[in-house]
């Protein structure tokens, strides 16, 4: 067989007469004609689980617009609010009310859902909509949906269907079913822009939320970065993991969640930081929630786990010469004698020379070297002589660490799944998503990136790092089998070398730079300011230098370089990352509308800032819309009120014409399958004359 009988053999199986392929075609031009479906933007979640789990619940206020859609002037306000409380809280609301709940009430209500129900499922096709059906009511549901006015008989089925459903009390389970079914039809697709992981509490809940979603992607954040690596074995990420943790007090997540077993850190600080543990590091949490001596080993860790941190960091910038981050080797910065850190240590080496001769001299000050009191100089594990080295109960504390993160079952299930559906960066319906930047120069041109003797820029810098990412990734399972042999057999000693002289066992510290390196694009800032922040009184000190991308997006012609370089012709870029400051007059919409920022602060940590609690993009067949969100007020409190759902929607653009499933991505590939089917047909009418 030559390649095109190969070809159109395989179609044959599939579609093995005219006529089929015919239908197909038919299908498929009929689908490519149907609107758009929803899409869902979501940046920055950060553990934030019950923020995140309302705002799917609600969908950014669409199931509020739906049911204003459904009934319009026909019911009241109250009335509509109350059905759009129940399609998001069905448990909650019908247990709230339940000595008031009886079979009329559950028929009325019954009757409301399916006809929000109808109106939103009207854009798919009926295919569609049965692979989305729930397992319990699907059937009725399905025929109940299908409901034609008019028609008696078609009445008279449909009406005895629900006095079935009441009489068989089944009407609340009922209920609960078709609105989850609603919360699930009403977006089509969620693009989540990065950082799932870290501040808040809840990161694995999201994740397992999201696993049960068909049709979502990512494109990766710098925290998401980091806990891939943590993942995959990375002992500076596993650090930084634990230390930002504790920094949260979600240590509950840690032991919990992903079964991370943090005990011989926790000795560790008992016995060589418990009695140094500075209240700089003492977690954010009221002392009520804990009993005092867990509060103090609390704080003992997370000291004790930020200077493995600074050591680990140091390897890492000491073996990676292209990082070109030598300034920030901290460590080698600090006169531990007297307590002094000096800043731009690391210059050169003849400054290096200079300035110990300044320290033998206790010299405060020189030009180009500027000098720091410590807030914190007691570092009962390190040896200024070689201050990089983790002694032997860090090696300890590290090698089991590494071995509690590699074989987390569930950890490496969700690391599975973001490696899986997410990338650096996404293209989808002509718009482009990225978490942090696209790093830029001073000029507005893009930064170039010297690694393994090859330049990199732009696009091609984040399909540089995608590449190496997978590749450390997928290489994780040999190295895991390592691991896990080693701990099987007692044998842990035998990877010791590794773990101490290569900081880890993996060649994957590009999850390292990616989290926190100059200019990284998920980092997108000159340096992360840990040392500073814990260390050092002086503000100054603190800033953490954005690169040039954040002071040229909001120029048109800069959005416009962005999105030529990712071959786009007309799109949008919708960003994360950075929160926009509401609070002090900053918007998200950049560059005319050509760049949007959807980062507002869904993180607790950020709202005294932003004022918000972060934003949502909506991307209709009709409308985009950003949703700027509240802060999230007590779940009782809504449901009890059947308090107004709906967040803060700004309109980006409405579509004159509905945009259809033709104008997608989606509606390019089934152009596709269309043309490859007339070819089939093609092949039909040849071969048969032959």
């Amino acid at each position: 067989m030559n390649k095109e009988d190969r070809y159109f053999s395989l179609l044959k199986k599939q579609f093995p007469s005219i006529d089929s392929a015919i239908t197909e075609i038919i299908n498929l031009e009929a689908i490519r004609n149907l609107p758009k479906g929803t899409e869902h933007f979501i940046s920055d979640i950060h553990g934030e689980y019950r923020a995140f789990d309302h705002i799917l619940r609600t969908a950014s206020g669409v199931i509020k617009k739906k049911v204003e859609e459904t009934f319009n002037q026909k019911l009241s306000k109250e009335e509509k609010d109350e059905i759009s409380i129940l399609i998001s809280y069905p448990e909650e609301k019908l247990e709230l009310i339940k000595d008031k709940v009886n079979d009329s009430y559950l028929i009325e209500k019954l009757e409301q859902l399916l006809s929000v129900c109808r109106v939103v499922t009207s854009k798919y096709t009926r295919s569609k909509v049965r692979k989305a059906l729930p397992n319990d009511f699907g059937y009725v549901i399905e025929e109940l949906l299908h409901e034609m006015e008019g028609n008696l008989n078609k009445k008279a089925y449909h009406n005895s269907i629900i006095r079935t459903i009441i009489r068989k009390k089944e009407g609340e389970r009922f209920i609960i079913s078709i609105a989850k079914f609603i919360q699930k039809m009403v977006v089509d697709r969620i693009h989540i822009l990065g950082d799932i992981f870290d501040r808040g509490p809840g990161a694995d809940i999201i994740l397992d939320n999201l696993i049960k979603y068909q049709n979502v992607d990512f494109v990766w954040g710098n925290h998401d970065i980091l806990w891939l690596g943590a993942a995959c074995g990375n002992l500076a990420c596993i650090a930084n993991c634990i230390r930002i943790s504790l920094r949260y007090a979600n240590h509950e997540m840690l032991r919990e969640g992903y079964g991370i077993d943090i005990s011989p850190l926790a000795s560790l600080a008992y016995e060589k930081y418990f009695d140094c543990a500075n209240p700089i590091f003492e977690p954010k949490i009221s002392k009520d929630e804990i009993s005092t001596k867990e509060f103090k080993l609390m704080t003992a860790m997370h000291k004790a786990i930020t200077v493995i941190q600074l050591k680990l960091e140091a390897q890492i910038i000491k073996r990676n010469p292209d990082f070109a981050m030598q300034d920030r080797s901290i460590l080698n910065g600090i006169d531990f004698e007297n307590g002094v850190y000096f800043k731009d240590f690391n210059k050169n080496e003849k400054q290096k020379i200079e300035v110990k001769e300044e320290i033998r001299s206790k010299i405060n000050e020189k030009e180009g070297c500027k000098s720091y009191k410590l807030l914190d100089s007691i570092f009962p594990t390190i040896n200024p002589n070689n201050p990089f080295e983790l002694d032997e109960d860090e090696e300890f504390v590290m090698k089991n660490l590494s071995v509690s993160f590699l074989n987390s079952e569930k950890l490496q299930k969700h690391a599975n799944f973001l490696m899986e559906k997410g990338r650096m960066y996404l293209i989808y319906n002509g718009n482009l998503l990225f978490h942090g930047c696209i790093p830029l120069d001073e000029n507005g041109d893009f930064s170039s990136f010297i690694f393994e003797k090859e330049r990199y820029s732009g696009k091609a810098l984040l399909d540089y790092f995608e590449r190496k990412v997978r590749t450390a990734f997928y290489s994780r399972n040999m190295n895991n089998q390592i691991i896990n042999n080693a701990k099987k057999f007692n044998q842990l000693d035998e990877i010791e070398t590794n773990l101490t002289k290569d900081g880890n066992l993996f060649s994957n510290d590009i999850f390292w730079f990616l989290w926190c390196g100059k200019d990284s694009p998920l980092f997108g800032k000159k340096k992360m300011a840990t040392f500073e922040r814990y260390f050092i009184e002086d503000k100054e000190t603190h800033e953490e230098p954005k690169n040039h991308y954040y002071f040229y997006r909001d120029k048109v012609e800069i959005a416009e370089k962005i999105l030529n370089e990712f071959s786009i012709e007309d799109g949008i870029i919708v960003n994360g990352h950075v929160p926009v400051k509401v609070k002090k007059g900053e918007s998200p919409i950049k560059a005319e509308g050509k760049l949007l920022v959807i980062d507002g602060g869904m993180a607790k940590a950020y709202q005294k800032e932003t004022g918000i609690a972060g934003y949502t993009l909506i991307y209709s067949s009709n409308h985009l819309l950003l949703a700027q969100h509240s802060p999230l007020i007590d779940e009782k409190n809504i449901v009890k009120n059947n308090l107004d759902l709906v967040p803060n929607l700004i309109s980006i653009k409405e579509f004159k014409n509905p945009v259809l499933i033709k104008d997608t991505d989606i509606g390019k590939e089934l152009q596709m399958q269309i043309l490859a089917l007339e070819d089939l047909i093609e092949y039909y009418k040849k071969t048969a004359r032959l």
